[in-house]
């Protein structure tokens, strides 16, 4: 049964669809992002004055976001130039709004011009990638002038997403479309066409599955090996995807889950066909919990959790209870250990998180969370008893991040298993999602869009934060990513790390023989050629969960010694 309050939530969702894409007035954006920036500085963890320097750092970090392939004119570029230590002053005062429309205006000017001359060049002298430059660069301007949300409110949404930035790395602007998407990557299910692609030899995109039950599948239409040539939403521009890639087509389709997109394909025979499709709720399969038995003598266990996700059918649905009745499969079959692999986990549902410790911790405390200007608030594990007590390794590397991040804290500091891998990302603070106006304040304006603002900071049970620095494993393994800085302290604005307090309720378990474990580790490393060049790795050649199930046979026979 409907009660009143989803009802209203339903109608609510109706307007904001149906707003989403009308387009705004100048005041509309002024309004907006006033909106936005006080609602960050009364929410806000650690909010940050907006002044000169918040102004100076608005305007190059917006122009580098919205413009990254210079089409700006130098001429235009200069008229812009007085305003970069005013922006502060347009955003605290509510008369003056020059620069937000002025860009608008002479942005599309110069787009427009670039594409223009892009479509005079003649491409008989060029190379096969200088013409495939030339289709991109043409497709991203076209991606922008027709922009589903409309190109005014794009430029605007660049704007609020940069001006959000400047208070911490997670601190973002989503218009309804990017909401839709965060709530959908938060899930086990979403909307979705239904089809996967890759590249033929060619360098062109085509079909290589469709998945069942889905759009893609339904329209009877689409084969495995269709070559993509164009796409376009529901009275918009068409967009040529000559020469696109897998993850320029993925933003390509990041349109309004009510919108049709016509596809035009190549089939084998060479004969083109244009097909409608709208997106339809399914499950999201990559979200899911996936388990496996990797080794026979002793039998070892596998867990793959690619996030946290939240179910939409209650406990039944979450990650926490699906990663319990895959644990309770595994004891079935008689495993004498367990890998928790978290390795690219990116985070979501910290309550998941929690819940999940809760497996494999009895009681007790978990961590500390604190918001601006409140007394730290201990995070507890209310059940008593575990699901496995058994031998536990868990693997991490830089893409571990957020919830993530809390789980593998949790199990170091109470030396309930061995973390293996390289440190994690580093994001110890914790966001909610607010709308930066809604039918509900006095304004009536819900179409402002929403705000994910970092609200809190996680802190361990011994009082240190992830914050920054990230999980330190107890054995680090070489990374893909060691080359690569990918890490909260190298993000611009990022907040820096302090300490609290330790919980004094907090009691570890035994200590685990790390030293050992370590020593041995490092032999089998150092005699195992393949982890001195791990850029080199197939896919298929796993020798991360190799290394992590060696580590817990070590674990399992000292345990098996006392």
């Amino acid at each position: 049964m409907l009660t009143p309050f989803r009802v209203f939530l339903f109608m609510l969702s109706l307007i904001l669809l149906s707003i989403n894409s009308i387009a705004q007035s100048p005041d509309f954006f002024r309004q907006q992002a006033i909106t936005l920036k006080r609602v960050i500085e009364r929410n806000h963890y650690e909010p940050r004055p907006v002044n000169d320097s918040f102004s100076f750092h608005l305007f190059d970090n917006f122009i580098k976001r919205l413009d990254p392939d210079e089409l700006l004119s130098r001429q235009h570029l200069t008229s812009i130039e007085p305003f970069r230590y005013q922006l502060d002053e347009e955003l605290n005062n509510q008369k003056i709004w020059k620069f937000l429309p002025l860009i608008t205006e002479i942005y599309e000017r110069d787009l427009k011009s670039a594409d223009s001359a892009l479509a005079k060049k003649s491409t008989a002298a060029l190379s096969p990638i200088q013409k495939k430059e030339i289709n991109k660069a043409r497709r991203n301007i076209k991606t922008i002038l027709n922009h589903p949300s409309g190109y005014a409110n794009y430029i605007a949404s660049v704007f609020c997403d940069v001006l959000a930035n400047l208070f911490d790395p997670h601190t973002e602007y989503m218009p309804l479309q990017e909401k839709q998407q965060f709530d959908k990557e938060l899930g086990t299910e979403g909307y979705y066409f239904g089809l996967s692609v890759d590249e033929d030899q060619n360098g062109d995109l085509e079909i290589d599955r469709l998945m069942p039950g889905s759009p893609a599948w339904k329209c009877g239409e689409l084969n495995k090996g269709d070559v993509l040539l164009s796409l376009a939403w529901h009275g918009r521009d068409t967009i040529d995807l000559t020469g696109a890639n897998r993850f320029e087509l993925s933003e390509l389709l990041e349109g309004p889950i009510d919108q049709t997109m016509y596809l035009t394909i190549r089939k084998a025979d060479g004969i083109r066909k244009t097909i409608p499709l709208i997106k339809e709720k399914m499950r999201n399969e990559s979200n899911e919990v996936k388990s496996m038995v990797v080794n026979e003598e002793p039998k070892i266990g596998y867990l793959y959790l690619p996030d946290f996700y939240i179910g939409e059918r209650g406990a039944a649905g979450s990650c926490a209870g699906d990663v319990a009745r895959e644990i309770i499969k595994l004891k079935a079959s008689g495993i004498s250990g367990l890998i928790l692999d978290l390795r690219y986990n990116g985070g979501g549902s910290l309550m998941e998180a929690l819940d999940m410790a809760g497996i494999f911790i009895n009681e007790g405390p978990l961590g500390i969370i604190k918001e601006r200007n409140d007394k730290p608030v201990t995070l507890k594990d209310m059940s008593r008893g575990t699901i496995y007590d058994g031998p536990l390794t868990v693997l991490v590397n830089s893409q571990s991040a957020s919830a993530s991040e809390l789980l593998a804290a949790v199990l170091q500091d109470y030396n309930r298993a061995v973390i293996i891998g390289s440190a994690t990302f580093g994001k110890g603070t914790a966001q909610v999602v607010l709308p930066v106006d809604t039918i509900l304040s006095n304004r009536n304006n819900p179409e402002f869009g929403f705000i994910k603002v970092t609200t809190s900071k996680f802190y361990r049970v011994k009082g240190t934060t992830t914050q920054y620095s990230g999980v330190i494993p107890d054995i680090i393994l070489p990374d893909l990513f060691d080359n690569i800085v990918y890490h909260e302290y190298a993000l611009p604005d990022a907040l820096l790390p302090d300490t609290i307090p330790a919980n004094k309720y907090y009691k570890p378990l035994a200590a685990l023989p790390i030293a050992d474990l370590l020593l041995k580790s490092k032999n089998r490393i150092a005699a195992n050629g393949k982890f001195s060049n791990v850029n080199e790795l197939k896919a298929e050649d796993d020798i991360y969960v190799s290394e992590a199930a060696s580590v817990l046979k070590d674990l399992i026979n000292s345990q098996n010694i006392k």
